[in-house]
């Protein structure tokens, strides 16, 4: 990360107001995984993940929730483009995750049939490496 980039980061933490909050981060399975036809999409999600991990816990003693959202396609026209639209789930179980994770505390969100398969081998790897519990 660059300097600027570091700056611009530092100044969104300042600007949050302290004391509670919730910020939610739509990643992606790409996020943790590359996905050859989409190097760049994933290459971004991997930066945006990285970011998300960060603020946890930069905000951590604020009181702020952060969530990450670690999902396989869901049904938007952005996966319809893309090809992955056909037979994925509905963008409502990504809301309904969210609002789990607002009573559990949990950073991930797994919300479809794929990432919670995924959630199985990786959970044990941030729980260990990531020190990320949920």
């Amino acid at each position: 990360m660059n300097r600027s980039a570091c700056q611009r980061h530092h100044g969104v933490i300042q600007r949050l107001p302290n004391g509670g909050g919730v910020f939610v981060q739509m990643n992606s399975l790409a996020s943790i995984k590359n996905f050859l036809p989409f190097t760049g999409y994933s290459g971004s999600k991997a930066a945006a993940y990285a970011v998300t991990q960060s603020l946890r816990e930069a905000w951590v003693e604020q009181g702020t929730q952060v969530i990450s959202v670690i999902a396989g396609p869901i049904k938007t026209d952005m996966a319809d483009s893309a090809g992955m639209g056909e037979g994925a789930p509905p963008e409502s179980i990504v809301f309904d995750g969210i609002m789990k994770a607002l009573t559990t505390g949990d950073f991930f969100v797994y919300p479809n049939e794929m990432a919670q398969e995924v959630a199985k081998i990786y959970a044990p790897f941030a729980k260990s490496v990531l020190e990320i519990e949920s």
